[in-house]
């Protein structure tokens, strides 16, 4: 009897690694990229999909040593530049995570999550009013964006520009910075009425 002969399906492969990838099953998703590797040590999108797989395993610099060997191979990588910047952000490497924000914004002027990450670093770094600009900037792509509401909030209250910090301190509610929201059969006062001779519901 003649042995059978397993033919090597790259595509198959591939599809498998991104089911168990997105189920969470990291260990088993980065068996079946780094077999892919093997065979095409020049992908670079394998080895930015194993990059941000090393992140989120928090293998810090193993993710970013085959992101840095992607993007030597082509650095226009709105991707992988992103996933760069959040995980020396979060490593608060802040300069560092400017750098690549900025990297994807250029390529993806439209990346509302880079514009607003790129906000709450130049805010960490207390460049307050540059901070705003992004946050404007990504408001200009969407007017509801909670997140860059909120951020918005607290970086005017850093300024001491209380009134336009609290206007803006509502949003917390929506993006989930303030919990949640209570519900009582009081309206709630937002400072736009007067409450001369009203009584004020106070809670925390």
């Amino acid at each position: 009897m003649g042995s059978k002969k397993i033919l090597f399906n790259p595509d198959q492969i591939y599809e498998n690694a991104l089911k168990l990838h997105h189920a969470g099953k990291l260990s088993e998703a980065e068996k079946l990229y780094k077999i892919l590797l093997d065979h095409f040590p020049n992908q670079h999108e394998i080895l930015t999909i194993l990059g941000i797989l090393f992140f989120q395993q928090g293998h810090s610099e193993s993710g970013f040593q085959y992101i840095k060997k992607s993007l030597n191979l082509n650095p226009n990588q709105p991707g992988a530049l992103y996933n760069m910047g959040v995980e020396l952000q979060k490593l608060t490497h802040l300069e560092e995570a400017l750098v690549y924000y900025d990297k994807t914004i250029q390529l993806n002027p439209y990346d509302i999550n880079a514009i607003i990450n790129r906000g709450n670093v130049l805010k960490d770094l207390r460049s307050y009013k540059n901070a705003l600009i992004s946050y404007e900037k990504a408001l200009a792509i969407d007017s509801n964006n909670s997140a860059a509401h909120w951020n918005k909030a607290i970086t005017h209250i850093l300024l001491g520009e209380y009134e336009l910090g609290w206007k803006e301190h509502e949003w917390g509610w929506q993006s989930g910075e303030r919990g949640t929201t209570r519900k009582f059969s009081q309206s709630t006062w937002l400072g736009n009425e007067s409450i001369f001779g009203k009584t004020l519901f106070l809670h925390r």
